[in-house]
């Protein structure tokens, strides 16, 4: 009998062992899956901020030219 009793603790841990193991490789899917979607939020935040500096570099020198611009308009008018 206690035999029987010792065996049946063996199984039920084995079945506890199976479990945990089963939750533990569920969890290391979803954080690899987890892993992989910041690698690429990180990736696009990274090509935003690029495209925003080129823009932000595009709109200064648009500016400057224009204030380039009304100074030459500024300077020919006071030419007249």
């Amino acid at each position: 009998m206690l035999k029987d009793m010792l065996e049946e603790a063996k199984k039920g841990r084995a079945l506890q062992v199976q479990e945990t193991i089963k939750a533990e490789m569920l969890m290391g899917d979803a954080i690899a899956a987890l892993d992989a979607d910041l690698l690429e939020t990180t990736g696009r935040t990274l090509q935003l901020e690029t495209e925003n500096t080129f823009l932000r570099q595009q709109l200064a020198k648009d500016h400057l030219s224009a204030k380039d611009q009304k100074l030459k308009d500024a300077e020919s008018a006071n030419a007249l």
